[in-house]
């Protein structure tokens, strides 16, 4: 980790992962500078204030908190600083615990850990947000991960982990065609169908950007990304008409077209 002589930090632990972000842990630290992932933008972190170690510090973390740019929560701000022409993110008001960028995986637990706080008395858009808290639970079975940020493609398990996923959009989006929610609730069944939209987002991209690397081999390789560029944009439109599972079953199609381009170049 690169030293800041202009920023007063006590470091007490600093390891590098392997997705770009620095876990750090404080005692008496105020601020903490945190290389950016340079595959695309997440433009988040998330903090574990719990965690002592560094296998503590993960998705499903005990008060896990999710910090995007600009936004303050629990006493920490997240804003971001150029050193030596890099961007770091900068954690204010960060005194215990550790934290990374975020990931597919934090997104999700933190879409869960919101509609769990959810109080509805109407049985049927209960029976809605339940099923959406079961369909990303099991999105979550480790069966269809690698990592955190990493799905497996073996078996179709990648795909099944997007599947998943549809379904709990498909609830929300019923709970909120009901129109008997809250302002309250409204908003937060919206912050989390965006979690789980952006979750998508990262492991389509990210899988792209492994993909790009084979671009030019052959004919076929350029066909399969020319397709993932496309279902992305669709995606994208989804998002914009707030058609959420639609987006997502284009996510799934464009992780699908870059793991049969990586999958043919490494044959």
């Amino acid at each position: 980790m690169p030293k800041f002589s202009k920023i007063l930090i006590s470091i007490l632990l600093a390891l590098s992962l392997s997705a770009g972000f620095s876990i750090s842990h404080f005692s008496q630290a105020k601020e903490a500078n945190n290389p950016r992932n340079e595959s695309f933008e997440r433009n988040g972190v998330y903090i574990c204030p719990k965690a002592s170690s560094l296998e503590e510090v993960n998705a499903f973390c005990p008060g896990l908190v999710i910090l995007r740019l600009g936004e303050t929560k629990d006493g920490m701000t997240l804003s971001s600083i150029v050193y030596e022409g890099k961007e770091y993110y900068l954690v204010s008001g960060f005194s215990n615990g550790g934290g990374r960028e975020i990931t597919p995986q934090a997104l999700k637990q933190d879409a869960i850990n919101k509609l769990e706080k959810i109080k509805i008395d109407n049985p049927r858009l209960k029976m809605f947000i339940s099923q959406a808290i079961c369909s990303i639970k099991r999105s979550l079975d480790k069966k269809y991960w690698q990592d955190e940020d990493n799905l497996k493609y073996e078996r179709k398990l990648g795909k099944r982990m997007f599947i998943r996923e549809a379904r709990a959009a498909k609830y929300l989006e019923f709970a909120l065609k009901k129109k008997k929610l809250t302002s309250e609730q409204e908003n937060v069944i919206k912050e989390v169908l965006s979690n789980l939209v952006k979750a998508d987002e990262i492991l389509a991209k990210d899988s792209l950007s492994k993909a790009k690397k084979y671009q030019g081999i052959n004919k076929e390789i350029d066909q399969y990304l020319e397709k993932v560029e496309s279902n992305l944009n669709k995606a994208k439109e989804y998002v914009e008409k707030d058609k959420y599972q639609r987006a997502i079953l284009k996510f799934v199609l464009a992780w699908q077209n870059s793991q049969k381009a990586i999958k043919l170049a490494e044959k």
